[in-house]
């Protein structure tokens, strides 16, 4: 590893006007051709968001025009805007709205093809529609690259909206293995050197990344009740062992004290563990007459079956 890059790499990527939608299909045939995984590769979001989409971009553009788009239902498969006309009487300082046409879609009963409307602002809405359906968006990618870089490359947030991250050391290949396959996608990676004077905020942000994490799993732990679902405990299992990854790397690369918030995890593992157990005892006593009994599922045999 490059001595310049001892503190790691401060990050920020960009979706400029190259990453236009695409269909899956091309993204992972360029993926498979950058030796890419489908770990880094969103997928199509579905029609209901493409259709919200849709009237967001249109919406944009018709302020200035007098035009206004405004909700009147919206469901997980229905949607139904009014198309208003956006009056403004200088003189008498007054605005006046006057509701023009209506565009609905839905996909409860086959519609969900097409958005439906006469008006022109309604066909200009199915039009970015049709545009949009099928195809993962700028705004696919963002949440899938913020998913990977917190989890895969365990980077932390500088900022308190994200857009810029920390990447430890050990994690940098990886993150540059990214680049050609993003930039053919019209996405730009920018990796740039920790000085040693920008250390402290580093170690600053990963301490209270580790707490805030931290704090969010001991709070939805402390309020289990028993009745949660084993495949609940096992998550919050697996996250703990994925927090404690995390701190062992960030103690390693910027001599962060974690013995706290180890010690903390292991208490917090067990209680979970406990419940697993119970949980699992009462499923088995629930009708499952004579059937052998699985064996205890452990802390330490999850994270190796996993």
């Amino acid at each position: 590893m490059n001595q310049t890059f001892a503190n790691g790499a401060f990050l920020f990527y960009r979706t400029g006007s190259a990453c236009v939608p695409r269909l899956p299909a091309e993204i992972d045939a360029a993926a498979r051709a950058h030796g890419i995984t489908r770990e880094i590769t969103p997928q199509y979001a579905g029609d209901r968001q493409a259709v919200s989409r849709a009237i967001s971009q249109v919406s944009a553009h018709l302020s200035k025009q007098g035009w206004l788009l405004r909700p009147i239902k919206q469901t997980r498969h229905e949607v139904c805007y009014g198309i208003v006309r956006e009056d403004k009487d200088q003189a008498r300082e007054r605005l006046e709205y006057l509701h023009d046409d209506v565009l609905s879609w839905s996909d409860e009963h086959g519609n969900g093809s097409a958005v439906q409307g006469l008006h022109e602002i309604a066909q200009r809405v199915d039009a970015a529609y049709q545009a949009l359906r099928g195809r993962v968006t700028a705004g696919d990618w963002t949440e899938t690259l913020t998913s990977y870089l917190t989890t895969t490359c365990l980077a932390q947030a500088i900022r308190d909206d994200g857009r810029v991250y920390w990447i430890p050391p050990g994690r940098l290949d990886v993150v540059r293995h990214l680049q050609p396959f993003l930039e053919a996608m019209g996405i730009s990676l920018v990796i740039c050197e920790v000085e040693a004077e920008a250390k402290t905020v580093v170690v600053q942000a990963a301490q209270e990344g580790l707490a805030a994490q931290l704090a969010s799993l001991q709070d939805e732990i402390s309020a289990f009740d028993g009745q949660q679902k084993p495949s609940t405990y096992r998550l919050r299992v697996e996250q703990l062992q994925a927090l404690r990854k995390r701190c062992t790397v960030y103690e390693g690369t910027l001599g962060i004290a974690t013995d706290h918030v180890q010690a903390m995890i292991s208490e917090l593992e067990q209680t979970t563990q406990k419940l697993l157990d119970i949980r699992g005892v009462t499923n088995r006593s629930r009708g499952q007459g004579h059937a052998t009994p699985r064996p205890r599922e452990t802390a330490a045999s999850f994270e190796t079956r996993t």
